[in-house]
């Protein structure tokens, strides 16, 4: 069964807080065994990606047991946050070397590995209501 789980996080530097959220995937037998998995892999990244440069707390908010994915898909998680949009890093799959995951980039100007540039961000879709 593979085990979908999402996690905030709370970093503490001497000069600054950060805060984020993550996801992570296991293979499981059950809900314990995903639980305990999804701790071990972020025991094992927690160096390995780079992820948390400072004393930090990771909070699990919630586990997703995918038994079969609907055809059309479906929407995993979704955060919605007030004001204006703050400054960030995104990443996707760190830590993980070549073989069984492929990330795609969709803007060719803004290649992996590029996170640290600035430059306008084009949206995906737009809703109008």
């Amino acid at each position: 069964m593979k085990y979908l789980g999402h996690f905030s996080f709370v970093g503490y530097s001497e000069d600054e807080t950060s805060h984020g959220l993550l996801s992570a995937v296991v293979s499981a037998d059950d809900i314990d065994s995903a639980t305990v998995r999804f701790h071990n892999l972020l025991e094992q990244k927690k160096n390995e990606a780079d992820l948390f440069d400072s004393f930090t707390f990771i909070f699990l908010e919630d586990i997703i047991e995918i038994r079969e994915l609907p055809e059309e898909g479906l929407i995993a998680h979704c955060i919605r946050f007030e004001g204006e949009p703050l400054s960030f890093k995104s990443r996707s799959i760190p830590g993980v070397s070549a073989g069984g995951c492929k990330c795609f980039r969709l803007d060719p100007e803004f290649p992996a590995g590029d996170e640290e540039t600035a430059k306008e961000i084009v949206p995906f879709m737009t809703i109008e209501r």
